[in-house]
C-alpha cells in the first residue's frame, strides 16, 4: 500500500487540469489500444476473443462511465474555465454527441447480456440480442473515432 498511496499523494497535488489532461491521454490510448486488439483478434483468433470479449467490454463501459464521471467533475473543480475557439463548437458537439451515443450503446448491450431468460425473447431486449455482432461492430466504429477524437481534442486545448 506503500507506494500506490505515494502515487496518489503525489498525483492528487496536480490542478483538476492536469488530471483531466493525463487520464484523458492514458484512457483514450488505452480504449483506443483494446478496439485494435479486438479487431485483430477477431480476424486472428475467434476463440480467444470469444473468451476475451466480454471482459474487454466491461472494462470498456466502466472506464467510459468513470471518465464521464471525471468530465462532469469538471464543473465543480475545475480552477479556470475552458475558452473552446467559436470554430472548434460543432466538432466538440459532434464529439460528445458521438461518445455518449457509442457509450449508451455499449452499456445497453452489456445490460440486455444481463437480462433473465424472460425479457431476452421481448421487445427491445430481444432485438438488441439478435443484433448484438451489428450493433457491436457499430458501436466499436464509434468508440474508436472518438477516443482518437477525444485525444485531438486534448491536444486542441492545451
Amino acid at each position: 500500500m506503500g507506494p500506490l498511496l505515494g502515487i496518489i499523494t503525489r498525483f492528487a497535488l496536480y490542478s483538476y487540469e492536469v488530471i483531466f489532461s493525463v487520464v484523458g491521454h492514458v484512457w483514450g490510448v488505452a480504449a483506443c489500444f483494446l478496439l485494435i486488439i479486438s479487431v485483430l483478434l477477431i480476424w486472428k483468433d475467434k476463440e480467444r476473443f470469444e473468451r476475451c470479449h466480454k471482459s474487454m467490454m466491461y472494462l470498456m463501459v466502466l472506464g467510459g462511465w468513470l471518465f464521464v464521471l471525471l468530465y462532469l467533475s469538471g464543473y465543480y473543480f475545475r480552477s479556470v474555465p475552458v475558452s473552446v475557439p467559436h470554430s472548434f463548437v460543432p466538432w466538440f458537439a459532434l464529439h460528445g454527441t458521438l461518445a455518449l451515443v457509442a457509450l449508451f450503446g455499449a452499456t445497453l448491450l452489456l445490460l440486455t447480456r444481463k437480462t433473465d431468460d424472460r425479457l431476452q425473447r421481448t421487445g427491445l431486449v430481444a432485438n438488441l440480442n439478435a443484433r448484438h455482432r451489428l450493433y457491436g461492430r457499430v458501436v466499436a466504429l464509434l468508440w474508436l473515432f472518438t477516443h482518437i477524437g477525444g485525444i485531438i481534442n486534448l491536444y486542441i486545448l492545451d
